[in-house]
């Protein structure tokens, strides 16, 4: 990184809380698991059991409830009542009117007191030993400024079975930023951080509409992070792959907010490895695969951004070539880029041919949360809940010794 070229990047915190940011002080060894939620309590409760059943401790769980109408603050109060809470784990829990998790987090943040931060939004879940295992990686590091990530899955609910897709694993090994800007990622609540790197990181960016965790990532990436792989650390994302092909959900979205904000990650990226000497073929090369993913990903009837993103895709491209299989491809060369991508939606959004299918079901969440733990992974605690797949929770609270 070149002195004096953050600007690009860089947020002022006192620009985005309106308050101090986060400080130095913490509690040794605390890991602080932020929480945001809205109108998700159906899913809250299977979050928060994923990180009771984790085999470390101390832990504070920080839920900021982001302005929900539903029953949150019910679920939250009795979830509370219903765990046995000591020293060793804490929930808190803060309300606010609807600001959009980037604020959720920022609040969070501010909030909390942990060593170690842990992201877990209200409908994703963490393996019993995701935390432990982590921990026990970053404080044997010797690097300066180091996150932990490890393996995943997408998941989703049917009628009676959970369905679980193809696991994802460590990164290409050509560099994080390179392979993060050319469509690897991994997921929010994969990674944990130390308090005192998010603390020059800087806040979420609250302006952002879409992708906002790739952009807090892609900074710290920027920044001189490294990220370390910890095979245990298994996570669970609640999502059928396929819907954000088909549109249908918040990380496949085409508004022109949502859009812009992509766009806008990707020229930040640009203009600070410009600024800073770093924009090599490789870089040119990731991004210009960044900017043609946008055009054909979340541009579907926004015909100006679309152009907008293919004229950045070849003005940094090698050769023109455009990425993909070699179908899409082909049918590129055959039918232009437009007809292409109608007939791909026709594909996805009308026929809703899925493009990928799950490897494994399991009949509770239980069996999920433990698929991938090895044999001598034992949970400190056991509030369990028992879901079957219609989505009915039965309680069973159990206190084990830690």
């Amino acid at each position: 990184m070149v002195e004096g070229k953050e600007e690009a990047l860089r947020w002022e915190p006192q620009k985005i809380c309106r308050r101090a940011w986060i400080g130095a002080k913490y509690v040794s060894g605390l890991v602080s698991v932020i929480t945001p939620t809205h109108n998700c309590s159906r899913f809250l409760v299977q979050a928060m059991d994923s990180v009771w059943l984790q085999t470390y401790r101390p832990i504070e769980i920080i839920v900021v409830d982001d302005g929900s109408t539903d029953n949150t603050r019910e679920v939250l109060e009795e979830w509370r009542n219903n765990t046995c809470q000591d020293k060793s784990f804490a929930v808190r829990s803060f309300h606010q009117m609807q600001k959009g998790a980037p604020a959720a987090r920022n609040k969070g943040l501010l909030e909390s007191q942990g060593e170690y931060i842990q992201y877990l939004d209200a409908d994703d879940m963490l393996s019993p030993g995701k935390i432990a295992s982590q921990v026990a990686i970053l404080s044997r590091s010797d690097v300066k400024k180091v996150a932990a990530y490890g393996p995943w899955h997408h998941f989703s609910i049917s009628k009676r079975h959970i369905l679980v897709y193809k696991p994802h694993h460590g990164s290409n090994g050509r560099g994080w930023l390179k392979d993060w800007l050319s469509g690897w990622f991994t997921p929010n609540h994969s990674l944990l951080w130390t308090r005192s790197d998010l603390m020059e990181l800087g806040p979420w960016d609250e302006s952002l509409t879409a992708d906002d965790d790739g952009e807090y990532a892609m900074r710290y990436l920027a920044f001189g992070g490294q990220l370390i792989f910890c095979p245990e650390a298994w996570v669970y994302y609640r999502q059928n792959p396929n819907l954000v092909l088909f549109g249908d959900s918040i990380s496949g979205q085409c508004t022109g907010s949502s859009i812009r904000s992509r766009i806008r990650i990707t020229r930040r990226m640009e203009q600070f490895l410009a600024e800073s000497g770093l924009l090599d073929s490789e870089y040119r090369h990731a991004l210009s695969h960044r900017y043609y993913e946008i055009a054909k990903n979340y541009t579907r009837g926004n015909h100006a951004l679309r152009r907008l993103c293919l004229q950045d895709f070849r003005r940094l491209s090698r050769d023109g070539h455009v990425p993909g299989t070699s179908r899409h491809r082909m049918l590129v060369r055959l039918l232009g880029f437009v007809l292409t991508q109608k007939l791909r939606f026709l594909t996805l959004s009308v026929l809703r041919i899925p493009t990928q299918f799950p490897t494994v079901s399991v009949r509770t969440l239980d069996e999920l949360r433990t698929l991938d733990r090895p044999v001598s992974q034992e949970p400190m605690g056991s509030h369990m809940s028992r879901t079957d797949c219609s989505g009915t929770v039965r309680k069973e609270v159990v206190c084990r010794p830690h």
